[in-house]
């Protein structure tokens, strides 16, 4: 779920923040550039893990003092990988476009009802997909844990970074829902819930329970 990835770049320093340590005054710098942002084909970047190496800075006298270093560093990126098993939360469903999934920090992930098990039909009236399964009915209801498998990741190129802040999801959930679905992400993922074990996390412990139950083995001798 989580890679480290290098990179490099420009980091400029202003006087203010001469008081601290060299290094976390790069670090704060580089986390305020970098985390909670969309990097192109790299993912979304949570924050800095270290620092590799930082070049002699040089001193800008016409911008206020500040000085620019070159910085090599890891960050740290969610970037899931194909076949990878996460858990979510289920933050909205529409009958097109299917499940959307929060992570928290990452709400664009979309399980298109293909990838839903089969059959499952779509509620009008709740808003919600259910799973039917020897004539009952398991429900995919809003917030409910949710366990996926990464079927691919999809970037676009939608200009600057992208914030991906917590406070920027609630924003963009309290005035969309999956029915807002030609919005363009920077990062997209789409998931599969169509298999052993995936769904919604409670399904599976009450179908354990149906399992043992109908178990000769658990009878009383």
């Amino acid at each position: 779920m989580f890679i480290l990835s290098r990179l490099a770049d420009n980091v400029l320093i202003s006087p203010s923040a001469y008081s601290k340590p060299r290094i976390s005054a790069v670090t704060d710098e580089l986390n305020k550039k970098y985390a909670n942002k969309i990097l192109h084909n790299v993912g979304l970047c949570i924050r800095v893990l270290d620092i590799l190496e930082i070049s002699d800075g040089v001193v800008h006298p016409l911008k206020d003092g500040c000085y620019q270093s070159r910085v090599r560093f890891r960050l740290i990126v969610f970037k899931p990988f194909k076949g990878e098993v996460l858990l979510g939360k289920i933050a909205s469903a529409s009958p097109t476009a299917g499940v959307q999934v929060s992570m928290t920090f990452f709400d664009d992930i979309l399980i298109p009802p293909v990838y839903l098990r089969s059959p499952s039909i779509f509620d009008k009236d709740r808003s919600i997909w259910i799973w039917q399964f020897n004539d009952e009915n398991f429900e995919l209801n809003l917030n409910s844990p949710i366990r996926f498998m990464i079927e691919s990741l999809n970037f676009a190129d939608v200009g600057p970074v992208r914030n991906t802040t917590l406070d920027a999801a609630k924003a963009k959930n309290s005035s969309n829902n999956a029915s807002n679905e030609g919005n363009m992400s920077s990062l997209s993922i789409y998931g599969s819930a169509d298999g052993e074990g995936l769904g919604i996390v409670d399904w599976w412990a009450a179908l354990d329970d149906v399992e043992m139950d109908d178990d000769p083995d658990n009878e009383a001798a």
